[in-house]
């Protein structure tokens, strides 16, 4: 079984610190994270712990109170449709395991609902896309992701793929900010002559999917 992911959707937080939520799309999820959420996926074990799994990842939670962590992929067949989880300050054992238990029977009814949601409305954006411009919108970060030149029609994609529930630094949104870390550690493990260029799918809060590349000048 191939497990295929369906794009970056737009990220939503609540309670969650910003700095932890960043951490996680920007360092952990592009890399480990990732390996981790496929790898439990293909076992049959949708549902799981990354504070088990990772210890980079448990002890980037500790520093931000965060005791407890569930993680759950929601996937249809060999399509991941999205993830999410919980975290909390602290937790009793029997509560862990009951909330394991109810978001094991609850994962597979949220993931068809998110592919029914996304097939329906991939149908009437894609009709409607050339009617939004079509003139490519650029932002140029830095070496610390932070934005340096940003052209007129970036504004208003960036407000539609901003985080719900997380202040991003520089209102850059973490779809765009995983792009640009995703580039720099492939250009750190490419050859010379390989391209760096890393593209992503994100989903704005409009509806409306984009196509995000990210590339070292």
């Amino acid at each position: 079984m191939k497990v295929r992911s369906n794009g970056w959707p737009w990220n939503s937080a609540e309670g969650v610190p910003s700095p932890m939520v960043e951490a996680y799309c920007a360092h952990f999820y592009p890399h480990e994270a990732a390996a981790i959420t496929l790898d439990m996926v293909l076992e049959g074990h949708p549902v799981f712990s990354m504070m088990d799994e990772s210890r980079e990842i448990a002890s980037a939670c500790r520093a931000s109170g965060l005791r407890y962590e569930v993680h759950v992929d929601l996937t249809v067949g060999e399509n991941l449709w999205g993830t999410f989880c919980l975290l909390r300050q602290d937790a009793l054992r029997a509560l862990r395991r009951r909330s394991r238990a109810f978001l094991e029977r609850l994962a597979p009814h949220i993931a068809r609902g998110l592919q029914a949601a996304a097939l329906i409305e991939r149908g009437p954006e894609a009709r409607g896309a050339t009617a939004v411009g079509s003139a490519p919108a650029v932002v140029v970060l830095d070496s610390r992701g932070r934005p340096t030149v940003r052209t007129g029609a970036v504004a208003a994609l960036l407000e539609d793929l901003a985080d719900v529930g997380v202040v991003s630094r520089d209102g850059i949104p973490l779809a765009v900010t995983n792009a640009a870390e995703r580039a720099r550690r492939q250009h750190v493990h490419a050859e010379l002559d390989e391209p760096t260029d890393v593209v992503l799918r994100a989903r704005g809060r409009s509806g409306r999917w984009y196509t995000i590349r990210a590339m070292l000048a």
